[in-house]
């Protein structure tokens, strides 16, 4: 299956896409084997806890596969949010920007 993920012209002849292609193929695959070794994604897995564990241990060992766990965290913790507050808000201001 091939994905398409269109670019703004802008950002064409950099790096940006041939990166981002990398690392969602790295995502995909890591997903894939987790499948096949811990079944299909489950509402009771707590992706939010186990994605801070991932950052903790990246922020430990720096290993960039600990990369790829969080940001698939992520896109499970979407599909099966584990905060009680989940919401989509897409006019909220960035928690970081400026601040560090």
């Amino acid at each position: 299956m091939d994905i398409t993920i269109l670019y703004p012209d802008k950002l064409k002849g950099t790096s940006v896409p041939s990166m981002f292609k990398y690392f969602a193929q790295h995502m995909v695959n890591h997903l894939c084997v987790g499948y096949y070794r811990y079944g299909p994604p489950d509402k009771a897995k707590k992706y939010m806890t186990r994605m801070e564990i991932e950052v903790k241990e990246y922020r430990r060992t720096g290993n960039a596969e600990h990369l790829y766990n969080i940001a698939n965290y992520a896109s499970l913790e979407y599909y099966a949010p584990e905060n009680k507050n989940f919401h989509l808000d897409n006019t909220v201001g960035s928690a970081t920007r400026g601040k560090i």
